[in-house]
């Protein structure tokens, strides 16, 4: 029983190691740097590839669409923001790609986004510099299902304001696909949950009793 026992959860430990970390391994071993394009080439060959340095984007924040969550008792409050990127205000295409910023400025038309290491103050004076409705670059990570699963996309498309493409994708800003460099905590996660389970099991095991004189 114990044996059944222990094989179960270590059968559910690995396939939950390898329901985190797969996909993200095999989106790095396919594209293990980012790859630098225009944006009307990326939207022409289908958004791919996955990780990607994109120039020439227009990161529309008139259209920004806010997303809400809510919990049992609770009122809904915001969560994520998504920006439509575009090739800029005239483009009439429906919406391929939303970004999920990390650090950006607020202004209007578009969110000027920070470059990495970059401070907020020096990210409001590059946006003066270049103006308001400049193209911009930056680097972008296309999310997974267990981010960006069917109900995001979904509201996402309820959300937005501009025509959205039914097979719309969502990118974040900065980020990077799960990699080799991430092979250690993946292992040492993995390392932990046999060890709880053997910990686990050892606690329920049956001790076998010494008779008394």
């Amino acid at each position: 029983m114990a044996r059944n026992t222990l094989r179960s959860i270590l059968g559910g430990a690995l396939l939950l190691f390898a329901w985190l970390g797969l996909p993200g391994l095999w989106q790095w071993v396919r594209n293990p740097a980012p790859v630098p394009m225009a944006f009307e080439d990326y939207l022409n060959q289908g958004a791919r590839p996955d990780w990607v340095q994109l120039k020439g984007v227009y990161v529309d924040n008139l259209h920004r669409v806010q997303t809400l969550v809510s919990s049992r008792n609770q009122s809904p409050r915001p969560s994520y923001a998504y920006f439509p990127l575009r090739l800029g205000p005239g483009d009439t295409r429906p919406v391929k790609v939303f970004l999920r910023p990390v650090s950006y400025v607020n202004s209007l038309p578009v969110a000027v986004l920070a470059k990495p290491g970059e401070a907020s103050m020096e990210v409001s004076l590059r946006a003066q510099k270049e103006g308001k409705e400049a193209l911009q670059e930056v680097q972008v990570v296309r999310l997974l299902d267990l981010e960006a699963n069917a109900d995001v996309r979904k509201a996402i498309q309820a959300g937005s304001s501009l025509p959205a493409d039914p097979d719309l994708i969502v990118v974040e800003q900065n980020g990077r696909p799960l990699g080799g460099h991430d092979l250690p905590a993946l292992i040492l996660f993995g390392a932990l949950l046999v060890g709880f389970a053997a910990t686990f099991l050892g606690s329920k095991s049956p001790r076998a009793q010494v008779p008394g004189p």
